[in-house]
């Protein structure tokens, strides 16, 4: 199979996917650091990070003008819930932490909810698919998550 289209592969089961929540100051506060992305490589790494924490298991990247122009990202993992899209992108917003007792038990890559935030921020756009799949309804929704210049644009490509 072509890995052209990620999402065509068995994805991990997604009913127990963790919300982006805000994190409340005191929280982001005592785990805060700058995050800082110079590079395509660094950007590539914080989604690469993304999706793995997915469950991903397949991950395409495409870079237009080497990543100056734009950024895509493909994978087969659990996704971003549509119920998320508002925290999405947000300083502080993460779906991996509630407070600093869980750092213990942390277990991804990620945790600070700064990459996607960053990213957002700089100067070109990073696209992401976000296939929703509701095997219950038999459903699958299909949105393109564009992030601009620290704006989030969402189109549906299809619909359940």
């Amino acid at each position: 199979m072509s890995t052209s289209d990620p999402h065509r592969l068995e994805s991990p089961e997604c009913s127990s996917r963790p919300t982006i929540k805000h994190l409340d100051y005191e929280v982001s506060r005592k785990i805060c650091v700058g995050q800082v992305i110079i590079n395509l490589a660094g950007a590539c790494k914080e989604l690469v990070d993304n999706s793995l924490d997915a469950g991903a298991t397949v991950i395409e990247i495409k870079a237009k003008e080497y990543g100056h122009e734009s950024l895509e990202i493909s994978d087969n993992g659990c996704g971003i819930s549509p119920d998320d899209f508002d925290a999405l992108c947000k300083p502080h917003s993460t779906s991996k932490i509630s407070n600093v007792d869980d750092f213990r038990t942390l277990e991804t890559f990620g945790f600070r909810g700064e990459a996607l935030n960053a990213l957002s921020a700089i100067r070109y756009q990073l696209q992401l698919v976000v296939v929703d799949v509701h095997l219950e309804q038999g459903l699958t929704s299909i949105i393109r998550v564009i992030l601009y210049r620290a704006k989030v644009f969402l189109v549906n490509m299809a619909h359940p």
